[in-house]
């Protein structure tokens, strides 16, 4: 097995979800438990078998698919798995990403109000030659245009002066402090907000048809929790805060589809959406991730 690391994450999550399948195909001690609890949790069918998706296309937002026999057909469900190291139970209200780090990555280019925050990014530390200054950078600045397409690349920065800079700015705290300063969202880039987040997740979320969390090791000793399909119904709280970088929390109503048919929840759903750099700071991939 893969060491437990950040660095190995996702080798050790395609170990954990190839696992997962051997185990319920074979009717292993760890593939039992899986059907047993999905039984418990869901109810509806047996669960049957399991297959892989096909390639690693970023596009697909499940990781496996579940055979449930209804005992008048065998539905395929695709199936999201979320993994913690943590043995421990689960909690009423858990949510059932809560073992992995974001439900939905998002590129900058899905949300209007990041180009704004962007623009205030370049004019405070790129063309005011503040980081040109402060980082001995000999090459050109380059045109808000060229920075924005910057922002959207997810590899390596394409222009001369992003390069320079990839390696000399660090964590950058003071200067993500005074962006914060600068950028404020108005009335109408919340509503927008709200509008793409509602589109955007339960795009994504239509794609889980099945969510799987694990706590614990697969291999050894683990406790497991199923969940049926839910979308989201509507975004009723939408609150920024700044912290190291900008947070916006959202509370919202939600339906999970159970014997089918949409059933409305009394809780709510509480998740937040983080505007951060997937590279270095400020260089390339700015993004807004929900989680």
């Amino acid at each position: 097995m893969a060491r437990r690391s950040k660095s190995e994450a996702g080798k050790n999550e395609e170990l954990d979800i190839q696992y997962i399948i051997d185990s319920i195909k074979s009717n292993t001690t760890s593939g039992l438990q899986l059907k047993e609890s999905y039984s418990s949790d869901i109810g509806e069918g047996v669960l049957c078998g399991s297959n892989p998706r096909n390639g690693g296309n970023r596009k697909k937002h499940y990781d496996l698919f579940i055979d449930i026999d209804n005992e008048s057909n065998i539905l395929t469900k695709k199936t999201e798995h979320k993994g913690c190291q943590k043995y421990k139970e689960f909690q009423p209200g858990d949510k059932p990403w809560i073992g992995g780090v974001q439900f939905h990555n998002g590129g900058c280019e899905l949300y209007p109000f990041t180009q704004k925050y962007a623009r205030v990014w370049y004019d405070k530390l790129v063309y005011s030659n503040y980081q040109k200054e402060k980082h001995n950078i000999t090459a050109n600045i380059p045109t808000f245009e060229e920075f924005w397409k910057e922002c959207k690349t997810q590899g390596d920065p394409k222009t001369d002066y992003m390069s320079q800079l990839k390696y000399k700015g660090g964590l950058m705290r003071e200067e993500r402090k005074l962006i914060l300063d600068s950028f404020e969202l108005t009335s109408e880039d919340i509503d927008c907000i709200k509008s793409c987040v509602l589109e955007i997740a339960n795009k994504c979320l239509s794609e889980k048809e099945l969510w799987l969390s694990i706590n614990g090791d697969i291999h050894d000793k683990f406790y497991s929790k199923w969940y049926p399909q839910f979308r989201i119904k509507s975004i009723d709280k939408v609150e920024p805060k700044k912290e190291l970088d900008l947070k916006i929390y959202f509370t919202c109503k939600i339906e999970m589809f159970k014997k089918g048919v949409w059933i409305e929840q009394d809780e709510p759903l509480l998740f937040h959406g983080h505007l951060r750099w997937g590279s270095h700071q400020g260089i390339t991939n700015l993004r807004f991730d929900l989680k």
